[in-house]
């Protein structure tokens, strides 16, 4: 069952081992003393489960105590994190029904033409948009792209200079999908890996790199990008993050894609400027199109435990998130926080991050995970 969860599985023994000994004992007894609540308690601490979830399962067990001593302890604890997990499994390679296919919007204006925008890399064609290429000569246009980037404001629409086209309301076959996340989170990775998934399925998939804060997280994405055979459209440095979104999904509606995959800049949740940018990367998107994007994932750092719970909930506000990447999973005993998150915010996980590889970003189940902190039957 535990699959590519082995590796969070053998990190999260010792805390495993505490949670199972401390609800054992629960139900060895006539009644439920002070201290077997209390270590019950601290073993799910320890575990980064957070408060709302601690007194909640506190609660449950104390019930059960109270009424049924031949209870399995950590039967009941996997059935109470799997109910509290309930519709947390995202299908990543389901569409939404709001952008079920209906061909390539006709009346999308600001096309790209049909010239092949790739350029020489050494291996994998990764795909370099002549208006980025522009970039280098203060924002001239290309004479087969209708709109330039310039170096506009992070936090202003003023300077994005793009086609103001009526409101599209047809349904798309393209899905975007706008990955955001504090530094650090590992945001330009999941990126690649995510794209090397929906190709591995037959989902047609353009990386965009719209870092332009951090010098090197155009380099990394086409590096991942030529090494997993990955078509990619890069960015200079200080460009306007929300054009550069834009042109990547004008290409992406334009040659047929069937994802799209937005980096963005690691950001401060706290930094009211960062957030804004985000903000206006949306409504650029919906210029675009009104459904883009349709996803706004949440790439969290699994190590960091409750702590990536105020992160998540300031993101939600900003920009309405409608999904989660858990990372790093593979170093970390503290996997309990994702119920707190989950529970909070009521927005699926998709995928969880397992180790460096490409194939070590898989699917999020439920199953394997209570698994690696509860422990299996029997």
């Amino acid at each position: 069952m535990l699959g590519f969860f082995k590796t969070f599985a053998e990190k999260c023994a010792k805390v495993r081992q505490s949670i199972t000994r401390s609800v054992v004992a629960v139900f060895s007894k006539p009644s439920l003393s002070a201290d077997d609540r209390q270590s019950l308690e601290r073993s799910l601490y320890e575990a980064d489960f957070g408060v709302d979830t601690v007194e909640y399962v506190l609660k449950r067990v104390e019930e059960a105590s109270k009424t049924n001593k031949t209870v399995d302890g950590t039967e009941l604890l996997r059935q109470i994190l799997t109910e509290l997990l309930q519709g947390s499994e995202g299908n990543p390679l389901s569409v939404p029904s709001d952008a079920v296919a209906a061909g390539t919007p006709s009346n999308v204006s600001g096309a790209v033409e049909n010239e092949e925008y790739r350029g020489n890399t050494s291996e994998g064609q990764v795909f370099r948009s002549p208006v980025l290429e522009q970039q280098a000569t203060n924002g001239a246009s290309h004479p087969n792209m209708p709109f330039t980037l310039t170096d506009a404001s992070p936090a202003s629409d003023k300077n994005a200079s793009l086609p103001q086209s009526p409101p599209n309301t047809q349904a798309v076959d393209l899905q975007v999908i706008l990955l955001l996340g504090i530094n650090g989170a590992g945001k330009t990775t999941t990126a690649a890996k995510l794209a090397h998934f929906f190709e591995k399925n037959n989902r047609h998939t353009l990386l965009g790199s719209c870092d332009t804060f951090r010098a090197a997280a155009d380099q990394q994405l086409k590096t991942w990008a030529e090494r997993l055979h990955l078509d990619c459209i890069g960015s200079q440095q200080r460009a306007d993050a929300a054009s550069v979104a834009y042109d990547v999904c004008q290409a992406g509606l334009h040659r047929g894609y069937q994802r799209v995959i937005l980096d963005t800049a690691g950001r401060l949740h706290t930094k009211t400027s960062l957030t804004e940018e985000l903000k206006k990367m949306v409504r650029v998107l919906h210029k675009c199109h009104p459904l883009f994007p349709q996803h706004r994932w949440l790439v969290i750092d699994g190590s960091l435990g409750t702590n990536s719970l105020q992160q998540a909930k300031l993101f939600h506000e900003a920009v309405g998130l409608t999904g989660l990447i858990v990372t790093k999973l593979d170093g970390t005993s503290k996997g309990g926080a994702l119920v707190g998150i989950y529970q909070t915010l009521h927005v699926p996980i998709y995928f969880v991050g397992l180790g460096e590889k490409a194939e070590d970003l898989q699917p999020f189940s439920i199953a394997s995970y209570v698994e690696a902190l509860i422990g299996g039957e029997g």
